[in-house]
């Protein structure tokens, strides 16, 4: 993965996840989560690639944070992605 591509995918998933993950409505907070999740391969793939041990640590424990917030606010999810949604 390009340096530009690893850092634009880490920003454009991971601010808005920060953002999402801290509402009170937890289907939004199910959506930041998951997009802090879906942030963390560039996140990973960054670091391994620099040799910046410490963050690659700190980026797996955020995979467990982040999942975390998935499984908990999972059931607002679940309609999230139901047909009668886009219906």
């Amino acid at each position: 993965m390009a340096p530009d591509l690893t850092q634009w995918g880490a920003a454009l998933l991971g601010l808005p996840a920060l953002v999402l993950a801290q509402s009170h409505h937890q289907g939004r907070a199910f959506v930041g989560n998951l997009l802090g999740l879906a942030s963390q391969p560039f996140w990973i793939w960054g670091t391994w690639q620099n040799g910046q041990w410490g963050w690659l640590a700190l980026s797996l424990a955020y995979v467990a944070v982040w999942g975390r917030g998935v499984w908990k606010n999972r059931r607002a999810g679940a309609g999230l992605f139901s047909l009668h949604t886009f219906v």
